[in-house]
């Protein structure tokens, strides 16, 4: 599958660190998003395209004259959809990596594609497991998704076909995260109850939970997660074929159903993204600490 493979990396977005777009920022001598570039590499997938703000590109960046160079749109859903321009037919998939993930190895996504059965599924992600991401607990915090088999973390690797995707959800919450960063509390509230009832009939309970932590108020949102996780952890709806079927209602496209498949990774450095300078500075700091975590893990999924 991976020789004729298209991949997408994504490295928009206005964040910066030190006045440089996170993803072209230097870890230890390579740009970050160099990383994604290179785990394609050595996979011998050479169809690259790179969706960023072509300003932002840097001299230190490797292409090799092998990467083409995208706009980057408004937001991830937008950035997203672009995977579109790279397949000819309805059947072929694109390969989609996150440029801000500087632990992105060759090795890790050889594991991902080998999981990823496309005459079953239309849409894969990666998602770290909390045992693996537990090896990096001393470097950085996070939240997971409590699923009954295991907990796990939103990863940095897509395999999708993207003319069955519907991006208009995927927009609409995009929407929602510009409320939050406007603290915009009543347009926030009314956007995610909105949203949920309409479209996914979710339980209103676990959109109040997350409201209540935007704004700060963190004993409603802890008291409200504890309801709605006690409510729903021993129900079918806290296993993970519910959240793969959930997500396939939320993102097929004029209702002809998708299968989308959740693939656990042994690798938790893969939920590790630089999101601002704390990050950034945690990262060079104990990059050499991660670099034999990661060693331990390649081995042990070897195994």
């Amino acid at each position: 599958m991976n020789t004729n493979l298209k991949a997408l990396v994504l490295a928009g977005g206005n964040k910066k660190i030190n006045h440089i777009n996170k993803h072209f920022i230097k870890l230890k001598n390579k740009v970050v998003v160099q990383n994604s570039i290179d785990a394609l590499y050595g996979n011998n997938i050479q169809d690259i395209t790179l969706v960023c703000k072509k300003a932002d590109i840097g001299s230190a960046l490797d292409l090799e004259g092998r990467v083409n160079i995208i706009e980057s749109k408004n937001n991830f859903a937008e950035n997203l959809e672009l995977a579109k321009e790279l397949a000819d037919k309805k059947e072929d998939c694109v390969l989609v990596l996150y440029g801000d993930h500087p632990f992105i190895r060759d090795y890790s996504l050889k594991y991902f594609l080998e999981k990823c059965d496309i005459e079953k599924y239309d849409a894969f992600h990666g998602v770290p497991t909390k045992e693996a991401i537990d090896f990096f607990k001393e470097f950085y915090h996070v939240g997971y998704v409590h699923a009954r088999e295991f907990e796990f973390r939103a990863g940095s690797m897509l395999l999708i076909k993207p003319h069955k995707i519907d991006y208009s959800f995927l927009n609409t919450i995009y929407k929602i995260r510009i409320q939050e960063k406007i603290i915009n509390n009543v347009g926030l509230l009314g956007m995610i109850v909105s949203t949920l009832r309409k479209k996914f009939g979710w339980d209103t309970l676990g959109a109040l939970a997350l409201y209540f932590r935007h704004i700060g108020i963190r004993f409603l949102y802890n008291h409200g997660s504890e309801l709605y996780y006690n409510k729903l952890k021993n129900s079918e709806s806290s296993s993970i074929k519910y959240l793969e079927d959930y997500t396939a209602r939320v993102l097929s496209l004029n209702g002809e159903r998708i299968n989308v498949k959740a693939v656990p990774m042994p690798f938790g450095e893969l939920s590790m993204d630089i999101d601002n300078f704390k990050d950034y500075k945690n990262y060079e700091e104990n990059y050499d600490k991660i670099l034999k975590i990661m060693k331990k893990e390649e081995i042990l999924a070897s195994i």
